[in-house]
């Protein structure tokens, strides 16, 4: 693909790709080839994304990965996702895999935002789920400068992340790991464990 029909898909989105961040713009259409996001929808990709987008797409990458196909039971395992919602089944999928357990027993925070450390989280225990598991490095998070902001449950999923390659540093040399992620960054990361997997299989 060229730059200038990648631009175009993310104008058609509805979002806005700044020139600093073009990396991310193929990782979006990426992302529609594969179902994760729906094209013609508005994408908005440097808008915050929230805990039930980012199950669902990580849902989306299952079924992907797998051929198989997630279904809803139709009962919530948490009161704050109603049956309906969008993300309910992935919700509850999530849940029962263990790749989630909810803010607390009860709720799961769908429209919290997302920090990039629990981005990180997800998509380590997704790879772990689906056998993709590998020996982590786990002194990698000391080699970013704010190293002390990642919480002590998440030191193996920010290790392993920087280990495979889906989360490298700001110009700062910070990985911010309680930052809010943007729905670009999601995309980003998601593709990258999707790269991850390929060769995963490869070897």
């Amino acid at each position: 693909e060229t730059e200038e029909s990648t631009l175009q898909l993310i104008r058609e989105l509805g979002g806005y790709i700044p020139s600093n961040n073009f990396e991310e713009a193929p990782y979006v259409e990426t992302a529609c080839d594969r179902g994760l996001i729906s094209p013609g929808l508005n994408y908005y990709p440097n808008e915050l994304a929230n805990r039930g987008q980012m199950i669902t797409v990580l849902g989306r990458e299952y079924e992907w990965e797998t051929g198989m196909t997630i279904y809803s039971s139709g009962v919530s395992v948490f009161t704050d996702v109603p049956s309906w919602e969008f993300y309910a089944k992935y919700v509850a999928w999530a849940n029962s895999t263990g790749i989630t357990k909810g803010t607390s027993e009860t709720t799961f925070g769908p429209e919290d935002n997302l920090t990039r450390e629990q981005l990180a989280i997800f998509l380590y225990r997704l790879s772990n789920y689906t056998g993709h598991s590998v020996y982590v490095d786990e002194t990698l998070y000391y080699r970013f400068n704010d190293w002390y902001n990642v919480n002590s449950y998440g030191v193996t999923a920010i290790s392993w992340a920087v280990q495979v390659g889906l989360l490298k540093g700001d110009d700062q040399g910070n990985v911010n790991p309680q930052s809010y992620a943007t729905r670009a960054e999601m995309i980003t990361m998601l593709c990258r464990y999707m790269d991850y997997v390929s060769e995963y299989y490869a070897w």
